[in-house]
């Protein structure tokens, strides 16, 4: 079974999850065992490495699943 992540092979640190709602963090391609949900009203903004104000943040890309090394179009929403 393959095993399922948000992070890209070799990323290290902070990524997005679903509608940028949290993060998680990364080391070399591996995902961390916390998930951070950012405070209500507050999405993740990737360019400023934290939760920010939707208004103050310029693009909340899609989230990607990542299994095996490779991207996928799976549902990660189940996975910590």
């Amino acid at each position: 079974l393959a095993s399922k992540t948000y992070c890209p092979p070799e990323k290290s640190g902070r990524v997005p999850t679903e509608n940028c709602n949290g993060y998680v963090e990364c080391v070399k391609g591996v995902q961390g065992n916390n998930r951070f949900d950012c405070a209500p009203g507050t999405i993740f903004d990737a360019a400023a490495d934290t939760c920010n104000w939707p208004d103050a943040v310029l693009d909340c890309s899609p989230y990607i699943a990542y299994a095996d090394g490779k991207a996928t179009d799976e549902d990660l929403s189940s996975i910590n």
